[in-house]
């Protein structure tokens, strides 16, 4: 009882001080979850058998009520409280554990006896808490405390209980024995443990608030006197708190007012002006013109584009065991993700987009180590992407050839494993533009600033800062001009404005006065430039041309393309040089290569029709393009001329 006295004097001593202070009080109820860790075989004596429990877990209720003070300010400077709190705790716990009898002997066979011991400690505490929340976040707290407690109960129940075999009893003819219950005479008076919680104000109503929480509760040490039982709790509980409000203070009697004296008038003494200073600005372009703050200058751009015009084959080539086609960058083409098979396709689309009258013939290859239905895969993949580019697949026929037959090189069978396109208008090259390279090209742009500041004061200190897009770029004590140059160019490919400000400060004796200018710098196209089949070596420009093409192991020319070929004709006859580069894929010996590329050159040499000083043969060391693939072999295959701008 003295430990209930000693808990109501200070809880009403708390709440008195609530009045002032702003204590809130709460009651609250939940359940916890006892854990138990012991190697006990019973209490007082009596023990179920030879084998002793290991622990348990039971849900068991509590409940209290307690007070709050708000305590200022603590951890990181967040507010902080301290609580008081008297609860009756759950602390009880069933442990049961299954273990082998014996034998049940019969004629012909045993059964073996299977028991369940049971050992039931009930425990229950009042305990006085105390602890210091935090709060983290609005409502959100989380907090740490002690708590002992004086234990009201320590009780317990024990039994050995027959699982099977079911017909089973024991030899008083039941099946249990081994009963019993009585006080737990080991258990300690007084227990002490440390928690740790969280709680959340979730509602708030009047001077009311509801608050769930959770702790976790530690006994360190065992709660047995010469027995190891070790006890931790997970709790969950609801509160219901109240909010106590501090009444107004009342409004203090006014003091006795002196009797009226005469005013004495005194004059204040002079005091000179303080200093003063003014900042005016005045920021002038590169055309000598005043920018206005805030305006938008255009920056002229002039767009150079390098572009290329090939003639390539109608021909897609695809992976083994693949229904998709492959995505080729020729190196030579662009240095871009550009993927020529794509283009290949589209381009088809757009011939056939333009003339109704066209119809297309798709053919492809049975190699016979492929999955039965590949070929038909790859031609519908094919149609259905000239179906998204607009083409009527009425207009599309396909073919399916069946080949068996040796090959000299794995390689040459790789490259029947593609989709041909024959148009009715027997075209054997399809011509479309590859981008190569684009940049662009701007004057600099000059701007300078003009200052002037007027101060009582010959002395001042000042400070011109350059910031562009918010960063800052330069900062003097004095004016600077400034200039927008080729370090911007990536800003202007993107198509990105420039935000510019200018600021000039300048402070006397704590008198501070400043002005600005900001502009954007926004980008507009004003010239195209463009150069086709240009190829750039230090300052020799050329003209890159596929004339025509050879299949594997030939010289003799096909799919001549006669643009190219007027336009070799023409040059020569200008006088201007002309380079064939003779070139075979990397099948073969280097010997055998090197003489059918000169077998290939003379074919070009007799299709051209006469020799000449500016024509020039080539024998690259260095492929133009790329083997590891069946395209980049075709067109290392094919006549590549360069003509001299």
């Amino acid at each position: 009882m003295k430990y209930i006295s000693i808990v109501f004097i200070i809880c009403s001593s708390l709440l008195i001080a609530g009045e002032r202070t702003g204590t809130k009080y709460f009651f609250n109820a939940g359940l916890n979850y006892n854990m138990h860790t012991t190697d006990i075989k019973g209490f007082s004596g009596t023990e179920n058998c030879c084998d002793g429990f290991t622990g348990g877990n039971f849900l068991d209720p509590t409940f209290g009520f307690g007070m709050e003070l708000a305590i200022g300010n603590l951890l990181f400077d967040m507010p902080s409280s301290y609580v008081l709190q008297l609860n009756y705790n759950g602390l009880s716990s069933e442990y049961t554990e299954e273990r082998f009898r014996g034998y049940i002997i019969n004629e012909f066979d045993k059964q073996p006896v299977m028991v369940e011991h049971q050992l039931n400690p009930t425990i229950k505490l009042f305990s006085i808490s105390n602890s210091v929340y935090t709060e983290l976040l609005s409502g959100f707290s989380v907090g740490l405390g002690a708590d002992i407690g004086l234990v009201m109960t320590s009780d317990y129940t024990q039994n050995e209980l027959a699982l099977s075999p079911n017909n089973f009893t024991f030899s008083n003819g039941s099946r249990e024995i081994n009963t019993g219950k009585g006080k737990i005479n080991e258990m300690n008076s007084l227990l002490l443990s440390v928690f740790a919680g969280i709680r959340y104000d979730i509602f708030n109503f009047d001077d009311w608030t509801i608050r769930p929480e959770a702790k976790f509760n530690y006994f360190p040490g065992s709660v047995l006197d010469g027995k190891d039982l070790f006890v931790s709790q997970l709790s969950g509980s609801l509160s219901f708190v109240y909010n106590i409000t501090t009444p107004e203070p009342k409004a203090p009697a006014p003091p006795p007012q002196p009797e009226p004296k005469e005013i004495e008038i005194v004059e204040e003494p002079i005091t000179p002006a303080p200093p003063y200073i003014n900042v005016n600005l005045r920021l002038i372009d590169y055309n000598g013109l005043e920018v206005t703050d805030g305006s938008t200058i255009s920056v002229p751009l002039t767009i150079y584009e390098t572009k290329q015009e090939y003639a390539l084959k109608p021909v897609v080539f695809f992976d083994s065991a693949d229904y998709n086609y492959k995505k080729y960058n020729i190196e030579s083409f662009t240095n871009s993700d550009f993927d020529v098979q794509t283009e290949m396709i589209n381009s088809i689309a757009r011939k056939m987009k333009e003339d109704k009258t066209l119809t297309l013939t798709l053919s492809t290859y049975d190699l016979g180590d492929e999955p039965k239905n590949m070929p038909e895969e790859r031609l519908y993949n094919i149609q259905q992407r000239l179906k998204d580019e607009g083409v009527d697949l009425s207009r599309v026929k396909t073919k399916i050839v069946k080949i068996d037959r040796e090959y000299k090189y794995s390689e040459l069978k790789e490259e029947y494993r593609k989709v041909e396109f024959a148009l009715s208008d027997n075209s054997e090259l399809i011509k479309s533009i590859y981008e190569i390279n684009s940049r662009i090209d701007f004057n600099n742009m000059t701007f300078t600033p003009k200052t002037t500041i007027n101060s009582s004061k010959d002395e001042y200190y000042q400070e011109m800062n350059l910031y562009i897009n918010d960063d800052v770029k330069n900062t003097e004590n004095q004016d600077f001009s400034f200039t927008i140059d080729k370090n911007y160019t990536t800003h202007f490919e993107k198509n990105e404005t420039l935000k510019v400000e200018y600021i000039a400060s300048a402070d006397v004796a704590g008198i501070y006065s400043s002005d600005n200018v900001s502009f954007n710098l926004k980008p507009t196209i004003k010239n195209v430039n463009q150069t086709i089949n240009t190829v750039s070596n230090g300052s020799k420009v050329t003209e890159q041309h596929i004339l025509a093409y050879t299949e594997f192991d030939k010289s003799s020319l096909e799919s001549i393309d006669s643009d190219v070929l007027k336009l070799v004709k023409q040059a020569i006859e200008q006088n201007r040089r002309v380079t064939i580069y003779a070139s075979t894929d990397d099948l073969g010996n280097e010997e055998y290569n090197r003489a059918l590329a000169e077998r290939r050159a003379k074919a070009v040499i007799n299709l051209i029709g006469k020799e000449s000083k500016n024509l020039n043969v080539v024998y690259p060391k260095e492929y133009l393009f790329s083997n590891e693939h069946p395209y980049g072999r075709m067109l290392n295959r094919a006549i590549v001329v360069r003509i001299d701008k």
